[in-house]
């Protein structure tokens, strides 16, 4: 059974009582899917291949785990848990009773790992199948002692999204000056025309944009006269300028550079 609760509570907050001030409690609001298992700093890797070790500068990493105990409160902490962890050098001179630095000829992988049962204890830990240690932990890097390479790993949070739908947008009864704001919507359909149409572009995001843009006449009062931001270039020139009476059109733009310029191509066309 999961121990229902909502963290953190206090009188302050409203409640009747306030929260124990258990690491688990503190371990698991920290706790974000996209924000652990990766390097915030440091924790470079310096293989010997002379010793056959692996050494390392020093860091810090949030290492996952799935659960934790609140000893306090009688309570298991579940649905994630994090950790943060910071490390010494790994040098030829020093090293902990946990790690496990030895490297074997071909592919080695190396993990960063919290030994909750002895405290504030870190270690690193290198395997040749990946499986990493019993303890929490994962992998920052894989050495290659035969070719004396280093691909180091998860040096960033790792964003994983559950849907990338996009919302579509209609712009029914549609004539004047039309704004297509990219903050709300990079898809609008459709954009009924019922007079002649400007549209002005507002909120591109900085970097690259995206927009897909369909025209219909449903009442067919058209033809419609088109026109667009000055910083739209057609593909091969010949600008859209029309929407045809009781008909339809798809125009699909793009923009490498916040908005800047755009490209842009009747659906079915290439890019340049």
């Amino acid at each position: 059974m999961v121990d229902q609760n909502v963290l953190p509570e206090d009188k302050g907050t409203g409640a009747p009582y306030g929260d124990f001030n258990d690491a688990a409690n503190l371990a698991s609001v920290v706790h974000r899917p996209n924000a652990v298992n990766f390097v915030v700093a440091g924790l470079d890797l310096n293989p010997n291949y002379t010793d056959m070790k692996v050494y390392m500068g020093s860091g810090r990493a949030i290492i996952e785990d799935d659960t934790a105990y609140a000893t306090d409160s009688e309570e298991t902490r579940e649905f994630g848990v994090a950790y943060s962890a910071i490390l010494e050098a790994r040098t030829s001179t020093y090293e902990t009773n946990n790690d496990v630095l030895e490297l074997n000829t071909g592919i080695n992988y190396v993990h960063v790992g919290i030994d909750l049962a002895e405290g504030d204890s870190p270690f690193i830990y290198v395997d040749q199948d990946n499986s990493g240690p019993v303890e929490p932990s994962f992998p920052i890097g894989i050495v290659d002692a035969t070719n004396e390479t280093v691909t180091e790993t998860h040096r960033a949070p790792h964003l994983e999204f559950k849907s990338t739908s996009e919302i579509v947008l209609p712009k029914p009864s549609a004539s004047g000056t039309i704004d297509i704001d990219l903050a709300l919507s990079a898809w609008y359909d459709p954009i009924d025309a019922t007079g002649d149409i400007t549209l002005n572009f507002v909120n591109e995001y900085a970097g690259g944009n995206s927009l897909l843009l369909y025209f219909t006449d449903s009442g067919a009062t058209g033809p419609h006269a088109l026109t667009w931001p000055m910083n739209v270039e057609f593909v091969g020139g010949n600008a859209i300028s029309e929407i045809p009476a009781g008909g339809n059109l798809e125009v699909t733009l793009r923009s490498p550079d916040g908005g800047t310029t755009w490209r842009a191509t009747k659906s079915g066309g290439d890019f340049a």
